[in-house]
């Protein structure tokens, strides 16, 4: 969850789950899912060097570029996967674009949601049809520059068993000079932060536990 919350909201959000009953372990890895006599799942050892007994394991992979075609064909990809594109969608060859979940954009961010997959597919829609009216004035062929995709908004909202969790805009507070005027509630489990610049401009934001106001914060 680190793109979705900070620490103050990974801490609000952690404090909810555990009271649910729940044991969460952070900052360790699965080292080994071990089996019994029977070949079934009977435990996990992790890389603090401690062990859990269990029966059932989930695994959550996120998401992996599938460009082995790209490959396949000589075109550039990322040291760890992805086509690799510019602001316009287009690969190494200019005559190839890419789009999506396969795609490495120019940002060096592999998108595995489906909003950025739409703005990528119209920036390359976009350039596609320009160069084929590059002949034609813009006002005549109808389009104009092709809008680049520099980056996508990670704006999210979901819920986590039950607890609602929602982020937009700069919620980290990257930008300059920002400020971060936060809310917590540790009895209830809210943690809301707004990120504003130094003129007061609502930059981002991170709700946890009640995230009524993100469709009227998201920019």
């Amino acid at each position: 969850m680190p793109v979705q919350v900070d620490e103050g909201g990974a801490s609000a959000l952690l404090r909810t789950i555990e009271g649910m009953g729940l044991t969460v372990h952070t900052g360790v890895g699965t080292q080994a899912v071990t089996t019994g006599d029977d070949g079934t799942v009977d435990g996990m050892s992790l890389s603090d060097g401690s062990t859990l007994a269990t029966d059932l394991v989930v695994f959550s992979a996120g998401v992996r570029p599938r460009d082995q075609l790209a490959r396949d064909c000589g075109l550039s990809v990322g040291e760890r996967g992805g086509i690799s594109v510019d602001e316009q969608c287009r690969t190494s060859d200019p005559s190839v674009f890419a789009i999506g979940e396969c795609a490495l954009a120019a940002d060096g961010k592999v998108y595995g949601l489906v909003a950025p997959g739409y703005e990528m597919a119209e920036t390359a829609a976009a350039t596609i049809a320009d160069e084929a009216n590059e002949a034609n004035e813009a006002d005549e062929a109808g389009a104009g520059q092709a809008k680049a995709f520099t980056g996508a908004d990670m704006s999210t909202k979901l819920k986590l068993l039950g607890v609602d969790v929602a982020s937009f805009g700069d919620a980290h507070g990257t930008a300059d000079g920002c400020l971060d005027v936060v809310y917590s509630d540790s009895r209830s489990g809210v943690y809301k932060k707004l990120v504003v610049s130094p003129d007061g401009a609502l930059l981002g934001g991170i709700l946890v536990g009640d995230a009524d106001a993100y469709a009227m914060l998201r920019p």
